[in-house]
């Protein structure tokens, strides 16, 4: 059975309630382990790194796909230029 869970912003609200942003990166992480297809949409580039495998950016309505987890990249990326 294929499974896809779509998360959007799920750290919002827990930045003082560190079980709870923790409960969710492991059932996050559990999931992927476990063969579902995640997909994590987030403002949080610390979130991003930590618990992505692949990174797109959106940016003006395009998707790019970073080919680093270099932050000051990802960010030209997010600023919609790579120089």
């Amino acid at each position: 059975m294929a499974l896809a869970l779509l998360y959007v912003h799920i750290m919002g609200g827990l930045h003082h309630w560190s079980h709870g942003r923790d409960m969710w990166r492991h059932l996050l992480l559990e999931a992927r382990q476990r063969g579902a297809a995640v997909v994590l949409i987030s403002d949080d580039l610390d979130e991003v790194l930590a618990l992505s495998d692949r990174i797109l950016v959106m940016h003006d309505g395009q998707l790019t796909q970073a080919e680093t987890r270099d932050r000051a990249a990802i960010g030209l990326l997010m600023a919609g230029t790579t120089t």
